[in-house]
């Protein structure tokens, strides 16, 4: 089975994440025809810092298998 995984800043998502967890249900069972009692998520909440570097780290891998990212001159 499927594993939704939302990582955000805590501060922003963890006053959301109830809400976001229902919509998130919601969506796999409507989408994805999971289980009505099952939730396949997990929230991960990150310090802004540690957002900021992964989503950074994120859009270098992306860019690396692509094949865009240049080494040094």
């Amino acid at each position: 089975m499927a594993q939704i995984k939302i990582y955000g800043v805590g501060e922003h998502l963890g006053p959301i994440k109830s809400r976001l967890s229902c919509v998130f249900r919601s969506c796999a069972v409507d989408a994805l025809s999971f289980p009505q009692d099952k939730r396949a998520h997990h929230f991960f909440l990150l310090e802004a810092e540690d957002f900021r570097r992964m989503k950074n780290l994120i859009r270098l891998l992306l860019e690396s298998a692509k094949g865009s990212v240049r080494g040094p001159r």
